[in-house]
């Protein structure tokens, strides 16, 4: 889920790429933004979604008395293949439209 969201963001900022392009902004750092911006996105997905599930299960283990048991690595593994999927579904996404000619992508607008 958070893959097509990153995905669909940055196919819909094409127009906003080509104009940062065309002012003067290289491809490097419009990627580094992108992937950053992406990447914030990824950890607050995560906060949330490990964050529920971590304190569901928390809950549980204490209702029904197995206290101690719960894997706080394996949420902090979930934190940050969160991010990974973030920044690989962003780069993928945005190497072809910051790659493509900002007059290709603004003709017509």
């Amino acid at each position: 889920m958070i893959a097509n969201s990153v995905a669909l963001s940055t196919m819909e900022r094409r127009r906003e790429i080509a104009i940062m392009k065309s002012v003067g902004l290289q491809r490097e750092r419009v990627l580094a933004m992108l992937l950053l911006e992406n990447g914030v996105l990824g950890l607050i997905g995560g906060l949330i979604g490990v964050g529920i599930g971590l304190v569901a299960l928390v809950m549980l283990t204490a209702a029904v008395g197995l206290a101690g048991v719960v894997p706080y690595g394996s949420a902090l593994l979930l934190m940050g293949l969160c991010i990974l999927v973030a920044l690989v579904a962003a780069t993928t996404t945005a190497w072809g439209a910051s790659g493509e000619k900002p007059l290709n992508v603004l003709r017509y607008e």
